[in-house]
């Protein structure tokens, strides 16, 4: 961030939070400016909705007070596609948590209250990504795979899933990681990298790769 004085900064952060409480008619906390420079004509900051500390979400203010933009309802959407997978793999061995993002940001929604399958439907051709960092009870190759086959029944969609298997330990630091930022950055995928299995793709809700294929990915872990 450029060099600001602490006022200005606390200006920065109930601007922010003044206009996404008008816009969302909500109530809102601006939890960390990003950027703010009086060369730019926007800042950047990071908010969450006051009972949902654990959706992040980026906001784009224009210095001058003018507007707002924001992925709020994108990352709900995404949470609503995390539930939704986590409840498809309840058969899993283990505990596990799935984290989803769309391939594009998108920052025109402005309906909270959208579902996952109008978001779908009115966005045919948005890809998605899926993470599923594991910690299984026990090493069970066929258990796993029925997972993955099933972790997106009952969606249209189409994307990548990326499988990463670890100690509880490490799962509970990642979820720390994910509950904390709006996205994954270069240190997330530092943090991750020693447990990632591989990428999958999956079509219309239907996994590409082979059983043979997975399989390979678990071993080589």
């Amino acid at each position: 961030m450029s060099t600001i004085g602490c006022g200005k900064v606390i200006g920065y952060e109930k601007m922010a939070e003044k206009l996404l409480n008008e816009k969302y008619n909500d109530e809102f906390v601006v939890e960390d400016i990003q950027s703010a420079s009086i060369l730019d004509e926007y800042y950047t900051a990071l908010a969450y909705q006051k009972d949902h500390p654990d959706t992040i979400f980026k906001v784009y203010v224009n210095n001058d007070g003018s507007g707002v933009s924001d992925n709020y309802v994108n990352r709900l959407v995404c949470a609503q596609l995390s539930d939704t997978v986590a409840r498809n793999l309840d058969s899993l061995n283990g505990i596990y948590y799935i984290y989803s993002s769309t391939l594009i940001d998108s920052l025109e929604l402005e309906d909270p209250y959208i579902s996952l399958s109008e978001y779908v439907d009115t966005h045919p051709k948005m890809k998605y990504n899926i993470y599923v960092f594991y910690s299984p009870d026990i090493s069970d190759k066929e258990n796993l795979y029925q997972g993955l086959t099933s972790i997106c029944q009952g969606l249209s969609i189409s994307g990548n899933i990326y499988l990463y298997i670890m100690d509880d330990s490490v799962l509970k630091d990642v979820q720390d990681y994910l509950e904390n930022n709006d996205k994954i950055y270069d240190d997330g995928d530092h943090m991750f990298e020693p447990y990632f299995c591989g990428i999958m793709k999956f079509t219309n809700g239907v996994l590409d790769n082979s059983k043979d294929e997975v399989f390979e990915m678990i071993e080589g872990k």
